[in-house]
């Protein structure tokens, strides 16, 4: 059976996750603790890294078989593969390569800010500019079913971990985006995204958007 690690958070694993229950993959979702605040002891994670068979031994990772796999675009970009959810026009996979990379830098934007010593006065500006980043994605999903046109893709799950973010974090984000919320409803109403979403593994991560560490998003203080 498959394996994926990581910490017992959302993160960058959730939008694979995702992939997985859509796609009806049974896997095993192997979680590490990080310890609470000031030290985040990462000894969980830190102690069994060595023995693991990887060249490149990192969260998340993903094996199964041969497959033996770090990096999570390296992961779900596999998996978009090997399920026929990587786009099968050159069109499609162009949109979803441009989705890919403006979901990797808005996620490295977000991730700055709730790292960010200065994260009161950071996130001013960051949340005045949600809805220019957003206008982004609805510009490319026009007015399709799904980012890469009328099926569905590996994109829309990276898509709606980032949608999600955003309306945690500012609530009305996607108000003036009818378009995207459609998406995001479509995409939360798949069988398998919805069991998903009902099952008590993810009700236990759900407010876990980021790690211990983050200003934003780390969920409750002890678990």
């Amino acid at each position: 059976m498959p394996v994926l690690g990581y910490w017992s958070v959302r993160g960058l694993a959730e939008p694979i996750r995702t992939l997985l229950a859509h796609t009806g993959t049974e896997y095993e979702n192997k979680t590490y603790d990080m310890g609470p605040a000031p030290t985040y002891d990462r000894s969980q994670w830190l102690n069994v890294k060595p023995t693991i068979d990887l060249d490149l031994p990192n969260l998340p990772y993903y094996m199964d078989g041969d497959v033996k796999l770090t990096e999570s675009s390296a992961i779900i970009r596999h998996l978009g593969r090997k399920t026929g959810l990587a786009g099968a026009t050159e069109q499609e996979k162009m949109r979803i390569d441009v989705a890919e990379s403006l979901y990797a830098d808005q996620t490295g934007s977000f991730v700055r800010l709730i790292i960010s010593p200065n994260y009161e006065s950071d996130k001013i500006p960051f949340e005045a500019d949600i809805k220019d980043k957003l206008q982004k994605f609805a510009t490319l999903l026009g007015s399709s079913k799904y980012i890469a046109g009328e099926e569905i893709s590996y994109a829309d799950f990276l898509i709606l971990e980032l949608l999600d973010r955003y309306e945690s974090f500012s609530p009305s984000a996607l108000a003036a985006f009818p378009t995207l919320k459609a998406l995001q409803t479509r995409l939360l109403d798949l069988p398998g995204v919805k069991a998903r979403r009902d099952s008590p593994e993810f009700k236990k991560i759900s407010t876990r958007l980021f790690g211990r560490m983050a200003k934003f998003g780390h969920g409750e203080e002890s678990y």
